[in-house]
C-alpha cells in the first residue's frame, strides 16, 4: 500500500495556472476600459471577443439598459476611447472568469457601479 500527500487547490494557485496573459483580442477573458479622462477603468468578462463587446457597451450609451462605463460618460461627459478596450487575462472556464473579474475590480479603481458577475463574499 503506498501513500502520498497531495495538497489542496487555493485560489492563487488555480489563477497562477489557468490564467494566462492574453496573445488575441478574440480569446474568452477579463477586459478593461479605461476613461481617457479619469484613468477609472471599467472591468468585464465575456466569452467574446473584445472587440464586438466594446461596440455593445459603445451602443449603451444614451439608452435606459445601459452598463456602468456608459453611465460614466453620461455622468461625467468623460471620454472613453472603446477601441482601446483590451483583454486583462484570458480564460475559458466561465466560473474562474468570473472570479477573476470580481477580484479585478476589488484591486482596482473602476467606475461607479461597476459591479463584479459574482459577489465575493468570502472577501467582504
Amino acid at each position: 500500500l503506498k501513500s502520498y500527500f497531495k495538497s489542496a487547490n487555493n485560489l492563487a494557485g488555480v489563477f497562477r495556472q489557468t490564467c494566462k496573459f492574453p496573445g488575441e483580442h478574440t480569446s474568452p477573458g477579463v477586459y478593461e476600459i479605461l476613461c481617457r479622462d479619469c484613468n477609472l477603468k471599467y472591468i468585464g468578462e465575456t466569452f467574446r471577443s473584445v472587440k464586438v463587446r466594446s461596440k455593445e457597451h459603445r451602443s449603451y450609451v444614451g439608452k435606459t439598459n445601459n452598463s456602468a462605463i456608459s453611465q460614466h460618460i453620461e455622468k461625467t461627459g468623460h471620454h472613453v476611447n472603446f477601441e482601446e478596450a483590451h483583454l486583462v487575462y484570458t480564460q475559458n472556464n466561465l466560473i474562474k472568469r468570473k472570479i477573476a473579474e470580481a477580484l479585478l475590480i476589488k484591486e482596482t479603481k473602476t467606475v461607479e457601479n461597476n459591479t463584479p458577475s459574482i459577489p465575493l463574499l468570502i472577501f467582504g
